[in-house]
């Protein structure tokens, strides 16, 4: 055998025999990068995949220079079997990157055929057209197999049992072919089956044909007679048909589109040859921030048969070439954090998209805060512009509850106290409704009359609601939710009254969806720890002689509060 052929099968043998790999990608000491988005490994036509395996490209030093990630793609040629996606990662253009592929059922590390020259933002393939690796599959040295054979070796294996036994998947004799002596002879000329002459002379006295003792010289001297096997490519259509082969070893090669013999380059979506799939580039990406969620919408690319998203990076989600757009956190589980950033691209089998960046609502979604400016009967009847609520002619004193909301709001509910309870809320208004003049808005109820008790918003009809207020939405920055009128009789004296509000329910309207989401609510402060509810003082108006607040006693003309001057 050929020493160079012997140092090769050696070599190759020892690569794959490697096991376990530390492949470490190291994004940090690189400066670009290039995708492979959907790229398929296969050994002998079979597509591989299966758990712990793993894909990885390397320099010509040995560095990793990027490790692949396992898709599933819930649609296309490809649905539901291992496509691969890999960052490959270079700092300058031009650098030839070799792939290798552990796999890890049988524990071996193999060879890809493939090589790739780096190019800088490179896009190859995607889930849907997927490239092509292929593991090679170079002639391995002929050797016994011991371990097959344990706890035997190979040499007592085929003296106790012979080489036709069936031994686990596979007989003795093709675990143990040296022992078996079944390993492929070398084709070359044996002098000594022609003694006393050589074969070049043998060959050249009697010709091929001759019988020489129980052989033939052609059969004894292949190489001079001519009849060794030339291995190469038979199919006249390739364009490496080798004239002299005459067996053929599989390596027939044919002209990528730009007429180069087992090239690479093929034509993309875009019918454009080595091309990137240009028309199928992204625009217009924009990112809202929502409650666990953030939409996103791009220009719709008639070429675009899906798209991929990209959330930071990683791949999140796609969605069909007809619908160019995609909510994020809405794949299952607990979606999004609250008041976070992420940044996306989108790509289509062309170029990505520039990105896209959104911040996520807060945890907190709606505060609710006192207003207790109009609380006083002789403040509101000068300043209040609610006026006569009640119908007795004279502007009602009122408890104001103020809301900030992300969310348009479709129902709450907050419950109230008065302390010391000497004056009764008498009714409840929305805000929204009175602001609008019933145009927008819920319609508000109260429990019974008294210093404490329960208000609710609800909506009637399916149609009302109050609008999203925020710091910043550019319009009031919040919103009047509700109005409490206080009954303008006090029960008892007191020169100040401390409200409180507090069990906040909050309904609201997810924008993205349309559903009905339950709103996290608290008091102004934005912070949960230390209970979610607002207190507020209003002082009372003017005490009559009783000492009861607005009060009707006065004295008599003897001094005497309700004496009716009787002293």
């Amino acid at each position: 055998m050929n020493k160079n052929i012997l140092f090769t099968i050696i070599f190759s043998t020892m690569s794959i025999l490697l096991a376990d790999p530390d492949w470490t990608d190291n994004p940090g000491a690189y400066e670009f990068t290039a995708t492979i988005s959907g790229g398929i490994v296969q050994n002998e036509g079979v597509q591989m995949g299966d758990e712990g395996d793993l894909f990885a490209a390397f320099d010509a030093d040995g560095n990793v220079r990027g490790v692949a990630i396992q898709l599933y793609p819930p649609f296309g040629p490809y649905q539901d079997t291992p496509v691969y996606e890999m960052q490959m990662r270079s700092n300058a253009a031009g650098d030839l990157l070799s792939f290798k592929y552990y796999d890890a059922s049988e524990d071996a590390i193999l060879d890809i055929v493939e090589t790739y020259e780096f190019v800088i933002n490179d896009i190859l393939g995607d889930v849907i057209n997927p490239i092509f690796f292929n593991i090679g599959s170079g002639e391995e040295e002929c050797v016994d197999d011991d371990a097959a054979v344990a706890p035997f070796d190979c040499a007592t294996a085929v003296a106790s049992f012979g080489c036709d036994m069936a031994w686990g998947g596979s007989t003795i004799g093709e675990l143990c072919p040296v022992s078996c002596d079944t390993c492929p002879e070398e084709c070359a000329d044996d002098d000594s089956l022609v003694a006393p002459f050589t074969c070049a002379t043998a060959v050249a006295s009697f010709g091929c044909d001759m019988v020489w003792g129980e052989t033939t010289i052609g059969e004894a001297c292949p190489e001079s007679c001519g009849t060794c096997p030339v291995y190469g490519c038979t199919d006249p259509a390739a364009c490496n048909y080798n004239v002299d082969a005459t067996v053929d070893d599989g390596s027939c090669l044919e002209n990528d589109c730009a007429g180069e013999c087992g090239g690479s380059s093929v034509e993309d979506e875009c019918g454009v040859c080595g091309g990137s799939n240009g028309c199928q580039a992204i625009s217009g990406l924009s990112a809202i921030g929502g409650l666990n969620q953030v939409m996103l919408q791009w220009d719709y690319n008639p070429n675009a048969a899906s798209y991929n998203i990209y959330r930071d990076g990683e791949l999140v989600g796609s969605s069909d070439g007809t619908y160019p757009a995609f909510l994020d956190g809405n794949q299952g589980g607990w979606g999004l954090g609250f008041d976070t950033e992420y940044c996306y691209t989108v790509s289509a089998n062309g170029p990505s998209s520039d990105e896209a960046c959104a911040t996520t609502l807060p945890q907190l979604q709606a505060f609710l805060d006192l207003d207790l400016s109009l609380a006083n009967a002789d403040v509101a009847a000068v300043a209040s512009p609610f006026g006569d609520l009640t119908g007795n002619g004279v502007a009602d004193a009122v408890i104001m509850v103020k809301m900030v909301n992300f969310f348009a709001v479709n129902g709450y509910q907050f419950s109230f106290s008065m302390d010391p309870a000497i004056v009764a809320a008498i009714a409840a208004v929305d805000g929204t409704t009175m602001m609008s003049g019933g145009a927008a808005g819920l319609t508000a109820q109260m429990s019974a009359p008294g210093s404490s008790g329960t208000v609710i918003g609800f909506d009637m009809d399916g149609t009302g609601s109050i609008p999203a207020g925020y710091p910043g939405d550019g319009g009031a920055e919040g919103n009047l939710l509700a109005v409490i009128v206080l009954n303008s009789q006090y029960s008892g004296s007191g020169s100040d009254v401390a409200v409180t509000i507090s069990d906040f329910v909050v309904s609201g309207i997810n924008p993205f969806t349309g559903e009905s989401v339950t709103l996290n609510a608290c008091d102004a402060d934005l912070d949960p720890l230390n209970g979610c509810y607002d207190v507020d003082t209003f002082s009372t108006p003017a005490a009559d002689c009783a000492g009861i607040p607005a009060g009707s006693s006065a004295n008599d003309d003897c001094g005497v509060c309700n004496g009716g001057n009787a002293s």
